[in-house]
This record gives C-alpha cells, structure tokens and sequence, in this order.
C-alpha cells in the first residue's frame, strides 16, 4: 500500500489514505427580517431533503447565548410544510422585544424518547441580537475525515453546544455515491458514541475501493443498530470525497 505526500500534505500514519475531491454540505439558516411580531428566515438543507415529510421546524428561543437552551421550552415553532431542501418562512405570532432571540433548525422532528433531548434535531442556528448590540455568527454542523483506510475511518463533527448525540441516536452513514440518500440504507452505518457537539465518530470493517466517489452522511436521530433498518431522515450534513488511485 502507498500512501501518496506532497510537500504540503499533513504528516500521517503510514496506513492513512489522503482522500481527495472533498465536498462539504451542511444545514445552514440566515435571518433576512426580524419584526415587532415575526421573523423571516431563509433555509439551505442537504439536497434531496423533503422538510415537510421529514418533521423539519424552526425553533426560537429568548436568550442572551448563542446556543439552544436545551432545557427550556421554544416560545415558538414553525412546522415546515415545503418540499424543496432550501426555501424561506415566516414565523409569526411572537412578540418580539428589545431582547436577543435564537432561532433554530431541526432536520427532523421533536424528540421524545428515553434519555433524548426534545430539540435534539436542532443543528443549524441563528442570532437575533438585542437592540444596539452586534451581530453574531450563525452556526452549521460540519463533518470531516480524520483518517482514512482500506478498512477504517475516524471523522470529525461539530454539532451545537451540549448537544447530546449519542443519547438522542445520531449516527453515520457511508454510501458508494456522490450524495447520501433518504431513502436507500448506507453500504456502511455505525452509531456515535459520545455525548458532546464536538467529538469523532469511526468505521471499521469497511471497504474502501480505489479511485472511488464515497459519501458520509451524519444523521442526529434515527440510530437502530448495526444491521438494522435506521432513520434517514435527520440528516445535518454530508462529506463527499474521493478515494487515491494509488492505494
């Protein structure tokens, strides 16, 4: 096996495989008005996502952080009924003050299950500032390869704040193709196994063919178990990459 190296590659292991051709698509949200009693938000989702048949919604929140409050109830939600992956809304009927509000994307619906976080879906964010104060970043999952090989890997993931992958069933998927999909299995799928926002979840007994278009999908809800039939439709983002020729 040889491992390909240029004068800018990162030092690897000498098993490690430089994935090439890498593209990342995420959840992503923007405030485009906030009013006395609504706001207007513009969505971007993965594409294939059907918001309505999937239970996506928008959350908001008063707070003074930049992160969902996981424990408090949303004083609203906006169901999606759109089709389309990407498209805008309007939530109205809130009250809107001088205070700052967060407004959170869910990929999938409401949690309800032992030990899960009711808002667990929640991946995408944006910051309502409070009159006179500056604006702050919105946020979107991402997800990257760590390691390659032949039969393994590791990647790496953001996910909000406090947020608790494991308990609330995430996982990834690998599909030999150029996108995930919502509605065929994964050639490869394993659950993530820590409760952070930002962690590393792995593969192994896989194969990884030469010259080959892979995906990774990364789903917050849904896990069943190995071998099982598990939920496609939470899903926050995905990494398409290219295996070397030269394995």
């Amino acid at each position: 096996m040889s491992t390909k190296h240029d004068s800018f590659a990162p030092e690897v292991a000498p098993d490690t495989l430089i994935a090439v051709n890498t593209r990342l698509l995420t959840t992503s949200i923007n405030i485009t008005q906030a009013g006395q009693n609504f706001v207007s938000v513009s969505y971007n989702t993965l594409p294939g996502n059907n918001p309505s048949a999937n239970g996506n919604y928008l959350a908001v929140w008063q707070t003074n952080d930049n992160s969902i409050p996981w424990n408090t109830p949303a004083i609203k939600i906006k169901k999606l009924t759109g089709v389309n992956s990407a498209g805008d809304t309007i939530i109205d009927g809130i009250n809107l003050t001088a205070n700052s509000y967060l407004v959170a994307y869910g990929v999938g619906p409401e949690l309800s299950g032992s030990g899960q976080q009711k808002y667990g879906n929640a991946c995408a964010t944006a910051f309502i500032s409070a009159l006179g104060q500056p604006p702050r970043d919105p946020f979107s999952p991402t997800i990257k390869l760590n390691n390659l090989g032949t039969n393994s890997l590791i990647v790496d993931f953001r996910l909000p704040v406090n947020i608790t992958p494991q308990s609330n069933g995430a996982w990834i998927g690998l599909w030999e193709a150029d996108s995930i999909s919502y509605n065929t299995q994964p050639d490869y799928a394993n659950s993530i196994t820590i409760d952070k926002g930002t962690g590393q979840a792995f593969m192994t007994d896989i194969v990884i063919g030469r010259d080959t278009t892979y995906t990774l999908g990364l789903f917050l809800s849904g896990w069943q178990g190995s071998g099982k039939i598990n939920g496609l439709g939470a899903a926050a983002a995905e990494l398409t990459f290219q295996s070397p020729s030269d394995l």
